[in-house]
């Protein structure tokens, strides 16, 4: 917490220089111009030594739909961050026309209902409210809901999947009525069947903002059709294309083998004054040194009716004592509130101290699994059922299976049907309502939570990333080498992010060490690039590099048991074809359980696992899946529909 603190204060510290910044401008008063976006020579900077956009010239008019496509890191994100106003001009100037929807690749949820998550302070429209819901394709997951739309998510969307959360995220944004939306990948998030649906029903030009201005972060390239334009970056270069998509995967401007394949709030700096100029902060200043203009026509008054009673002098302390106590008493009120609002979150904190219920211990001395365990991998599901809440309904309902060891199993189902709760229950995030699950003849609620998660490898929906350097999230105990980290950051393919840092990354010791000898200044360089820092939560990394380095820990802890909670979501093609390689080699003597919603990922599984509604619905190899025409072929058939339209 402090960390985040001190990064935020470092931030806010530097938009108060007086080095200024420009951003580009948004001009919502224009929302009827026939131009949407207009970059000339615009490039963009995070600052000194970090990620860079080169100078880029567009214009996109309105109604159009541009697809934004690149490998990971490329420089996606942080462009269409820069055409929200977030990111710092370096170069050029640029200008959107009109009210901005965005929707991000991690959607943050507010603790209120599913409603309020849309309306966000907006009045409540019934009939569009449920036009933007059906277009989102929310409908079936709100009537299976206690309360309906009323329900509450909770705390970031707990109650929520993944996909739900972009949905909900993608809801907002439409309720808002803008005229340019922004979606950074916001497909990779739901299955084939929603995504159809999205793309019918929002995206495309008979889409309920068919014609609105788009602009769409992919790796879905079978949607590129769709676009008017395409922006291909490559390292912070964009290359724009105004030709057919056709022509363009023709001339190999995207490579075939890619073709496979989140808050919505109004931008901080979404106003027509906003941007362009020097320093958002400036704009409206506020001077806290000047009494309000009652206050001084008050005294005024008071000094001119008293004039011929007092002397000049006397005016004078006058006005000085009364200035200086209504300052005393600003303080003073100030100080009561502060007080108000502490004591408030203390007893919020004695609330939940004597009524929040307690994790399980980290271990159990008396019940410690073997040092070896799970030699084997093996799982047992038996009549296991799961609910976030006592009084919530199940969202895993008696599900009883077992997996041999190193099988590899894949999981599917529509967003919503309990995959990643499953992920869950595995790590004993939650614990169960009811039955159990057994890991090589060990009941996994009978051991410490350390015992276990240490045991199981795996690579999240959102990996984690911790401030400090990048070998301290890869190896935070300090118990590998540096000659096995780079062994796995060569096979995770990372290798490229760990440029030698420079500027404030620099650590002041970093240099202290460098060997006399040039022959040996390899290995000191290797161990200087794992000093690159991390910043809070990852955030200078994209998210599909956060997956990377996670999947980096795997192959550097080798655990028996591999988890993949959508681990490709977030990645390109290409770089998902490399993980799976490298999984399929690297984990070949490993039980792996893969949730994903691009069937290609889990084709290869020795056999598939289909939920819905928190129930097993099918359970065989991919083959006999697929001969019986049931729930697994239903989802194939979709993905091919949505692939040949």
């Amino acid at each position: 917490m402090f960390a985040e603190v001190r990064q935020k204060s470092e931030f806010i510290g530097q938009l108060l220089q007086p080095d200024d910044f420009e951003f580009v401008k948004i001009d919502r008063s224009s929302s009827d111009s026939k131009v949407a976006i207009e970059l000339d020579q615009c490039s963009f900077s995070w600052g000194t030594d970090k990620f860079r956009i080169a100078p880029t010239t567009l214009t996109v008019n309105a109604g159009e739909m541009v697809m934004v496509v690149g490998r990971v890191g490329s420089g996606k994100s942080s462009f269409v961050t820069a055409l929200c106003g977030e990111m710092p001009i370096a170069g050029g100037s640029g200008k959107v026309h009109g009210r901005i929807g965005y929707v991000e690749q991690k959607p943050t949820i507010l603790d209120d209902t599913l409603r309020e998550n849309v309306l966000m302070g907006q009045d409540f429209d019934e009939k569009f409210f449920w036009q933007v819901i059906e277009a989102c394709d929310l409908t079936q997951d709100i009537q299976e809901m206690p309360e309906s739309d009323l329900t509450e998510v909770g705390t970031s969307g707990l109650k929520l999947s993944g996909g739900q959360k972009t949905r909900l995220a993608l809801a907002r944004a439409l309720y808002l009525r803008a005229d340019v939306y922004i979606f950074d990948d916001l497909l990779s998030a739901v299955d084939t069947r929603v995504e159809k649906h999205i793309v019918d029903k929002v995206l495309s030009s008979n889409g309920i903002i068919g014609t609105k201005t788009r602009i769409l972060v992919t790796h879905a390239l079978h949607v590129l059709p769709l676009g008017n334009k395409i922006i291909t970056f490559v390292d912070g270069c964009a290359d724009i294309v105004e030709q057919t998509p056709k022509e363009v995967v023709d001339a190999n401007a995207i490579s075939d083998d890619e073709r496979q394949g989140t808050e919505t709030t109004p931008s901080k700096t979404d106003t027509p004054e906003s941007t362009n100029k020097k320093k958002p902060l400036h704009s409206d200043e506020i001077d806290f040194d000047n009494p309000p203009v009652k206050w001084s026509h008050m005294l005024h008054t008071v000094v001119t009716m008293a004039e011929k009673a007092v002397s000049s002098g006397e005016i004078d302390a006058v006005i000085s004592l009364s200035t200086g106590m209504a300052r005393y008493l600003n303080i003073l009120f100030g100080m009561e509130s502060n007080f108000n609002r502490f004591r408030r979150r203390f007893s919020i904190v004695l609330f939940y101290l004597e009524n929040l219920p307690q994790e399980a211990p980290t271990t159990i001395q008396h019940s410690r699994p073997p040092k070896d365990w799970p030699h084997a991998g093996t799982i047992e599901f038996e009549n296991y059922s799961m609910r976030y809440h006592s009084g919530l309904d199940l969202v895993l309902k008696d599900l009883s299976f077992s997996v041999r060891s190193n099988e590899k199993i894949g999981i599917v189902g529509r967003t919503g049907a309990g995959k990643s709760s499953m992920a869950q229950a595995l790590m004993r995030i939650v614990e169960p309502a009811s039955g159990k699950i057994v890991i090589d003849g060990v009941d996994i609620s009978s051991i410490g939570l350390f015992d276990l998660r240490s045991r199981i490898s795996i690579i999240p929906q959102d990996p984690a990333l911790f401030t400090g350097t990048i070998r301290d999230n890869l190896d935070p105990l300090h118990q590998h080498s540096d000659e096995a980290i780079w062994k796995a950051i060569k096979l995770a393919h990372i290798a490229d992010l760990l440029e030698i840092p420079t500027g404030k990354y620099v650590k002041p010791d970093m240099t202290k060490d460098l060997p006399d000898d040039y022959n040996d200044v390899g290995p000191w360089i290797e161990g200087v690039r794992l000093q690159k820092w991390v910043e809070h939560d990852g955030k200078n990394f994209s998210v599909g590099q956060r997956q990377l380095i996670s999947l980096c820990r795997a192959l550097l802890w080798r655990r028996k048991i591999l988890l993949l909670d959508e681990a490709t979501a977030n990645v390109d093609s290409k770089t998902d074809q490399i993980m799976q390689s490298v999984i399929r080699k690297e984990f070949k003597n490993c039980t792996i359980l893969t949730i994903a919603h691009r069937l290609g990922t889990i084709m290869d599984s020795d056999r598939i696992l289909v939920v819905d509604d928190g129930q097993i619905v099918e359970f065989d190899t991919p083959a006999d899946l697929l001969k019986r025409n049931g729930h697994f072929a239903l989802l194939v058939e979709s993905m091919n529909q949505a692939q040949n339209k």
